[in-house]
């Protein structure tokens, strides 16, 4: 068994001259890394992140799964990093070229001093494509008797297993590695001294006393070898040294030593007993908060947690609460907050941050979405890694610089972000395993869990699938989630046991038939309000939960779209802020249009998706500040008018509300926005009233049936009321638009029925083509198609959205920002570096699908034509790190391009619109 760390480990080891020779970094400028030094850089790495940065619950958790206790589940760790670059010493790896002649001289000859000799025929043969030195070392230490499990992790840690077939590729050419009958038994014995060094390091005598690691495991650990490898190959924290030089204890101690993680968030098990919601928030938890704590406090073993509660009643300081329980119970050191949007994101993140703020310790917090260096909390907040906190005046919550980077930022401790990156947990991607290893040390919480569809609902069941494996706890939020999605996700959580197979079935499908078929299974279907249902060891418990929020009652008419104007000039007499949610983008430029000609300009607001990035954070401060929870500046009359984006947390309150139809549970998700908060009102608007539009004809709007369908749209019409007591009545509506069980009488609704249920199913089947496996099947095959960073974060949503483009003006002597971006500031003239390049990747805007087209020859047209507007600053974007690989449109004097077919033009009021040149009527968007 394990012994105690070796003195080896601490760079004491008589290593031979050949060994010595091996080099794992060289530069031009006369420096290299020897691979020893490189493999104890790594393994003093390891053993500081298994002590320091790896949460006390997956320590123990990985233990338990392979065997071994903590401190042994360590030693195999540090093993792997101090033997992961063993295929460094093959003929294929050092007889590459660093393009410094003088330096590959150097290293030759110090080789060819030692013993290895490569002669200029043998290099001639050997082409280092072909073996790879992570494959390598996999080869050589599966022949050396490692048990194949480990040494298959050695093989990954540049992100992607080994394939069996590329394994075998490799042994058919025995003198990448060995230069055959000539150099086998020099090869040979650098590799046993390598791996005797490595066993040494965790007091080991054979490879053979390893243990055998599971999937799961096996993609936790390489996670955590990329993680170490990063690292100690990162030139800033362990400089190369002048050839000749040895390994020095210092040089790596001050190397780790900068890292610098900050202290292990370790809550106490204070919440058990004392005002936990007064202490961090300073307000008494009304009667959901308090019921849901103390289901947890009662709960022996925690692991999903799913509250369905009204809107407004506190829910994201609750998950607050909740992940603070569970990180104390299971050991973890952070949370993922997943919300549906960057714009719900950016509202959540100020929330986390002031819940931050009262921890006990400095802790490192992170935006993750691709506008996060938009966000002006975030931006403010300190960035380095060792940071003095004063302890009265300076904040307790900074960003630690080494997270940075869309791979890296979900190791860091707390992170909040969109459900996307959650959801690439459970995709084919390269470095997959990063995903893995940082929401393993985490609480994951998932809010609006009711906004997702189908096809992203088959990856976050796969999501909650691998969670529920690494037995991390979830909190799971939504104020109208229909019973089968509560079942869908309980059911993938919990069904995730060593030696069972993975649940794979349809967003909302009825269960799988391995459910226990002695459990009383009322959970799954219960129609109680509010509701908690949690996980407690192998059992699930549901409470109703008790509350004494104020009941609203609001009364609902189905209207036409040209009685809105009349009807409010009868309720605007007083003045009153009123929201209009519709559900396309061009449907809402026209409504706005509508409601300028009627109200004036400066009532009216427009807020959608379709504005480049800093008009649509400039609108949402807007919204805040006028429609707010506390604001002093609520104007007198205004009329604003959005899409979708208006219907997820943001916390802003409409006098009356205006909205298309919708499903019912979306259309509560509005409604949520209606008398949201306790303030004064106009007269005519003192009781909370909505006016559907599209519900009283027999055909639904285009747009509204594209991003729809019919089925759900024809049941929520069916149940559609007169009144709705909120909350009372949330679940009764919910459950029934979606219960099929409920009979409804419109004859057209079976055909409507069979069209939903092939879309449903073609957006399973599309998802599963890049959905990572479960737990049951073989790691060296679970990235047999990998997709880029780019295509895998647009894989996780089924979208048919055009490409995001960043708009630019042209005229005359050059190139320049929008004016009311930066005005007069022209940008690509070569005389301000690219200084300008971070503040022009603001003006971002999505093209509509329409423009970009729905096949790939349209697109690639679309494409050619964006980039034959580019060729004059071609160069100076590949040169500016924030817009390489962006595409750039130029927009004339007027603020209008053409694209194919299409007119584009963009301006402050209505944001991007299109028009197509020669007549015809452009299809609604979806966004």
């Amino acid at each position: 068994m394990f012994h105690t760390m070796h003195e080896r480990e601490r760079g004491r080891w008589d290593f031979s001259d050949a060994t010595r020779a091996i080099w794992a970094k060289k530069s031009r400028d006369g420096l290299w890394l020897p691979l020893i030094d490189h493999l104890q850089d790594t393994a003093k790495v390891a053993r500081m992140l298994w002590d320091e940065w790896v949460s006390s619950g997956a320590r123990s958790l990985v233990a338990q799964k392979i065997g071994r206790t903590p401190k042994e589940a360590g030693d195999v760790f540090v093993f792997l990093a101090a033997i992961h670059d063993l295929g460094k010493a093959t003929p294929a790896f050092v007889t590459k070229s660093c393009n410094n002649a003088e330096v590959d001289g150097l290293i030759d000859q110090r080789m060819c001093e030692a013993g290895i000799v490569i002669t200029d025929k043998q290099k001639n043969t050997i082409r280092s494509s072909s073996l790879p030195h992570a494959k390598a070392s996999e080869v050589i230490l599966k022949s050396k008797g490692c048990p194949p499990s480990i040494a298959t992790i050695i093989g990954a840690h540049h992100g992607k297993p080994s394939e069996d077939t590329e394994i075998g590729h490799i042994v058919e050419r025995p003198n990448h590695y060995h230069c055959e009958k000539d150099g086998k038994e020099v090869w040979n014995a650098i590799w046993d001294e390598l791996i005797q060094h490595a066993l040494g390091c965790v007091g080991l005598e054979d490879m053979k006393q390893l243990p055998a690691v599971k999937f799961p495991e096996q993609m936790w650990y390489s996670g955590l070898l990329v993680m170490a490898d990063w690292y100690a190959s990162d030139e800033g924290y362990f400089p190369y040294i002048p050839i000749n030089t040895g390994y020095s204890d210092r040089r790596t101690d001050d190397g780790i030593k900068q890292l610098d993680f900050s202290t292990a968030w370790t809550p106490s098990d204070r919440w058990k007993t004392e005002p936990i919601y007064e202490k961090r928030f300073a307000f008494t938890p009304n009667a959901v908060q308090e019921a849901v704590l103390h289901m947890v406090r009662n709960a022996q073993q925690l692991g999903i947690c799913v509250v369905e509660a009204p809107m407004g009643i506190g829910k994201t300081e609750m998950a607050l609460v909740l992940a603070e329980a569970m990180a104390q119970v299971s050991g973890r050191r952070g949370i993922y907050f997943a919300l549906p949007s960057q714009a719900t994101s950016d509202g959540v993140f100020k929330r986390v941050k002031n819940w931050l703020e009262k921890q006990e310790d400095r802790q490192s917090l992170r935006l993750m979405h691709a506008k996060a260096h938009l966000n002006k909390e975030f931006q403010q907040l300190a960035k380095g890694n060792n940071i003095a906190v004063d302890e009265e005046d300076g904040s307790r919550v900074y960003v630690h610089s080494w997270f940075s980077g869309n791979k890296r930022a979900l190791l860091d401790d707390f992170v909040v972000g969109t459900i996307d990156q959650l959801l690439m947990m459970a995709l084919k991607q390269k470095h997959v395993m990063l995903r893995h290893l940082g929401l393993t040390n985490k609480i994951v919480i998932i809010d609006e869990c009711h906004a997702y569809d189908a096809y992203m609902g088959t990856y976050l069941k796969r999501v909650l699938h691998w969670l529920g494996a690494y037995k991390v706890p979830v909190v799971v939020l939504s104020a109208t989630l229909p019973v089968k999605i509560r079942q869908d996700v309980i059911d993938a959580y919990r069904h995730v046991q060593p030696k069972q197979e993975p649940i794979i079935v349809g967003w909302g499908n009825p269960p799988t038939p391995k459910a226990r078929a002695h459990e009383d299974a009322s959970w799954k279907t219960n129609r109680a309000y509010p509701l908690c249902t949690m996980t407690d060891g192998n059992k699930v418990v549901q409470a109703q939960l008790p509350s004494t929020e104020k009941k609203k009652t609001i009364a609902i008419e189905r209207i036409e779209d040209e009685n809105i104007a009349n009807i409010l000039d009868t309720l605007l007499s007083g003045g009153g802020c009123v929201g209009i949610i519709v559900n396309t983008v061009k449907r809402a430029q026209h409504v706005a249009n509508d409601m300028r000609m009627r109200f004036g300009e400066e009532v009216v607001t427009l807020f959608h998706s379709r504005f480049i990035a800093c008009d649509r954070v400039e609108q949402e401060q807007k919204l805040l500040s006028e429609l707010g929870k506390n604001t002093a500046h609520r104007p007198p009359l205004r009329i604003v008018v959005g899409t979708q984006v208006l219907e997820q947390s943001l916390d802003i309150d409409f006098d009356v509300l205006i909205t298309d139809v919708c499903p019912m549970d979306l259309m509560l998700q509005r409604m949520g926005r209606l008398h949201r908060h306790e303030r004064a009102r106009p007269d005519p608007l003192q009781h909370p009233r909505c006016f559907v539009t599209g519900a009283s004809q027999d055909e639904f709007d285009r747009g509204t049936k594209m991003i729809y369908g019919e089925y759900l749209l024809m049941r929520t019409k069916d149940r559609m009321p007169t009144h709705i007591v909120v909350p009372d009545d949330i679940a009764p509506l919910v459950q029934d638009v979606y219960d099929e069980s409920v009979v409804m009488n419109d004859p057209r609704l079976e055909e409507a029925k069979k069209k939903y249920d092939e879309h449903r199913v073609d957006k399973e089947t599309k998802a599963e083509a890049f959905r990572l496996s479960g737990t049951n099947t073989e790691f060296d095959s679970c990235l047999d198609v990998t997709l880029s960073d780019h295509v895998g974060q647009a894989a996780v949503r089924d979208t048919r959205e055009g490409f995001e483009v960043i708009l630019v003006q042209k005229k005359d002597d050059g190139y320049y920002f929008l004016p009311w971006v930066q005005d007069d500031a022209r940008i690509f003239d070569g005389t301000s570096g690219c200084d300008w390049g971070k503040e022009l990747a603001k003006c971002s805007v999505r093209l509509p699908e329409a423009v970009c087209g729905y096949d790939r020859n349209q697109l690639d047209q679309t494409e050619q034509c964006i980039h034959e507007q580019m060729k004059p600053i071609a160069q100076w974007i590949e040169n500016c790190p924030w817009l390489r690989h962006e595409l750039i449109l130029t927009l004339d004097d007027q603020f209008v391009t053409f694209i194919r077919d299409y007119l584009i033009c963009y301006n402050q009021k209505d944001g991007l619109t299109y028009t197509k040149r020669e007549g015809g009527e452009c299809l609604y968007g979806a966004e």
